[in-house]
Parts: structure tokens; sequence; C-alpha cells
């Protein structure tokens, strides 16, 4: 046991104690944005895809690619196509088909960097529907290990108060309302030190996405209120304000707004002089601005601008940026949500999602198939494959009589036939009789 020492010496000075006052940062300022970003929430989110022609094109461009893939089921890595899940997810629910599911399931992740949907039925079989359900009408709870204790929905099919239980022996977690509802939600990264919910992919350009709109918004008034100040009319003679009136909407009618733009003005008035004011750089800057804000959302979203932009584009190109974006932003995408749903809905079929997966097979995505025929152009032409081998990297190919064997490519023949053909070649010519008398 330690004594304490009342010795001078032994007591431990006094430390000085600094104290700080806090910077106050205001909401939505420069200094805000720059020292913490904005944390988008839901209805932020989908109001910068209202407004955003760049956010929304790039969203449904990776949205509108998922819901024309459709599912397989892979068990023990050998993929098939018919399957009571598959069966389910074609119709998952009364109003909606696996295209316009999947597409809600994709576009919700896109925009909020979360996609929830409820589950109805019993939860120990497999569910009679499933719904998805939109971020803005979900409230987490958080507990005290910082993932959600529990999801309120406020409305729909969903409605309900989802409470965490965790089930061991499935290892993971699940969110119930105490009857025939469960709750799933699919999270992105999340950079707070919170697991409520995932960071949208606008909160890294938020700022970007946010000065096209108000770019926009400036122009269209300028437009609606009949453009800058780009001239001033000088009347040299005393008028009443009645004919002052008169004359300023008559100039207004006359050359104001957009539909007047271009206009050539005739004036036959001595009294009166016209003054034109030029481009300020200012106005310059708004079309670099939009495009600079364009730029850095397909840069976020991974979609190749040859797809958005003219100026990008050729035909070579083409075809090499659509496959860029299944590559770097459909399929990646499309992986995580099918991971998710495999979590959710195979273990109420009673499989085990770590032996049976909802996936999608490569082979059968249509505008992956010049590549493919590309890619079996080459190994056909390195010679050591068969044809019912090349046959099956194709869908609903089926094996061929005479497909087992190697084909080279000097004279479309057998490989075991080859050896006999050049060594026929190389037999000397028959030799000439030796009775025969030689020709001078």
């Amino acid at each position: 046991m330690r004594w304490p020492s009342f010795s001078k010496s032994a007591q431990t000075p006094p430390v000085e104690k600094k104290s700080y006052t806090p910077i106050d940062i205001e909401a939505g300022s420069i200094a805000y944005y720059a020292l913490s970003g904005e944390n988008i929430g839901p209805q932020a989110a989908f109001r910068m895809y209202q407004s955003s022609s760049a956010v929304g094109t790039a969203v449904d461009m990776i949205g509108d690619s998922i819901k024309q893939i459709t599912p397989v089921v892979m068990i023990d890595g050998e993929i098939f196509t018919e399957h009571e899940i598959l069966d389910f997810l074609m119709k998952p629910n009364d109003f909606q088909t696996w295209g316009t599911f999947s597409e809600r399931l994709a576009k919700n992740f896109l925009i909020t960097g979360n996609t929830d949907f409820t589950a109805v039925g019993n939860i120990n079989r497999p569910p009679l529907e499933v719904y998805s359900v939109k971020a803005t009408l979900v409230s987490p709870q958080q507990a005290v290990d910082l993932y959600p204790r529990s999801f309120n929905v406020a409305t729909g099919v969903g409605r309900g108060n989802y409470l965490r239980n965790t089930i061991e022996t499935r290892n993971t977690a699940r969110f119930l309302d105490g009857g025939l509802k469960e709750f799933w939600r699919i999270m992105a990264y999340n950079s707070e030190a919170t697991e409520l919910a995932g960071d949208s992919l606008l909160r890294a350009i938020a700022l970007d996405v946010k000065q096209q709109i108000k770019g926009r918004v400036h122009n269209l008034s300028v437009l609606d209120r009949g453009g800058r100040l780009s001239m001033v009319a000088t009347f040299k003679d005393t008028m009443t304000a009645e004919q002052h009136t008169e004359r300023r909407e008559l100039i207004a009618d006359q050359l104001s707004g957009a539909d007047n733009a271009g206009k050539i003005a005739v004036l036959s008035s001595a009294d009166m002089s016209l003054e034109e004011f030029g481009v300020t750089n200012k106005d310059m800057d708004y079309a670099e601005l939009d495009r600079v804000s364009s730029l850095a959302v397909f840069m976020r979203y991974k979609i190749p601008l040859p797809l958005v932009t003219v100026t990008a584009s050729t035909f070579n190109n083409y075809t090499t940026a659509i496959e860029a974006l299944y590559d770097f932003a459909v399929l990646p995408t499309l992986d995580f949500l099918l991971s998710g749903l495999t979590r959710a809905i195979v273990p109420r079929f009673g499989h085990d999602p770590a032996k049976v997966k909802i996936t999608y097979d490569p082979d059968g995505i249509t505008a992956l198939m010049d590549r493919r025929l590309k890619q079996l152009k080459e190994r056909k032409e390195i010679g050591v494959e068969t044809v019912d081998e090349l046959r099956s990297l194709l869908p609903n190919r089926a094996e061929v009589e005479g497909g087992d064997v190697v084909l080279i490519k000097a004279a479309e023949v057998p490989l075991s036939d080859a050896g006999k053909i050049f060594a026929a070649k190389r037999e000397p010519t028959t030799k000439k009789k030796e009775s025969e008398s030689p020709v001078y």
C-alpha cells in the first residue's frame, strides 16, 4: 500500500490549465465545408438527384443498367437459372418485378449511400413479399456498440419499429418488428464515428453539385428578368413618368428576354442613345463552372466521359467506354447489392449464404458481348482449346459432335492428323526409272 507523501518536494507542481475558446463555425459556411464536409442526409441527396442533371444522368445510367441484369443462383460454384429464390425475386411483391425492384435498390443506394427493404411474412419461412423502402422514411437508433439498435419506418408497407435481435447461430443481426416483418439495410462505408448509415457519394461532391444548381438557377433568373445589364437606353428630352414607363416597357418588350436574343433594333429617335456592355469574365465563368461541376459528378460515379460528353466521344472509344461503365460502376454496385440480398433472403429459404448466393452470370450481359467475342477469337487463334471448350464460354451453347478435339490454325484439321499430313509432305518425289534414257 502506497502512503501519500506530505513533504513539499514530493508534491506534484500544479499544472497550468489553458482555456481554449472553440471556434464557432457557421453551418453552410466555407470553413464548415472545408474543415468537416457536409453530411448529406437522404432528403438533401434526393433533392440533388432531382435538381442536378449530372447527378440524375449518372445515377440513372448505373441504375438502368442494373435492372436489365437477370439474377442467378450460384450453389457451390455452379450457376443455376431456375430456383425457388429466383422465382420469388422475379415478382417480389404485387407492384414490382425484379427490374423495378432492383432499380429502386440501386438508385436509393447510389443517391443516399443506403438501400432499405422489408420482408413480409413468417420470419422463419420464405418471405411472402419484399418491398424497397426509401431512406427518407427510416429513422435509425444507435446502440452502445455504435451499430443500430433499431430502425423506425414512418409509413408505408414497412411501417413499424424494428428492434435488433442477434441470432448467434446465424452470426448475424436481424431487425424484427415482433410480428411478421423484417427490416434490412445495405449500407455503404461510413466516415463518421457511428455505423447507422453509409456516406452518400454526393457528400464528397456536395459543393460541386450545389454550385451547378445555383449557377443554373441564377442563369434562369437572369433570363426570366430579361438578361444582365447589357444595354442602357438614355433619353435626352424631358418626359413625364408615364412616358418614361411606356418607353421602358416598349424597349423591354422588343429587346429583352431570351426570345429576343440577337434581334436587331431599329430606332427613330434623335434624342436617345444606346450604350452596350460587353460580357464580363464573371459571365463567362458560369459555363466553365458548370462543366467542371458535371465532370466532378461523373468522376465520382465512375461514368466514362465518352458516354456523357460529345467532345470526348468517338466511334472507336464508345464500346470501350460501355465496358468501363460495367467494370467500374455497374457490376461493383450490383455485387454489393446482391451480397446484401443473399444475407437477407437466402437464410429465409433454409439455405446457407456461404454456399448458396444470389449473383449474376457475366456471360448473360448483352452489353459485354463484343468483348466476350473478342476474347474468344484471341483464344481460338492460340489453338490450345477444343471447340466445345470455347462454346462453353457462350450462353446456351451445348457440345457438338467432334467438338472435343483441338484444331490448329494452319489447316483447321484435328491435331492428331496434322503429323501425318506434314510427314506426307516431307516424303521425296518418285524416282525416275533407270530404263529411261536421259533427254538432252
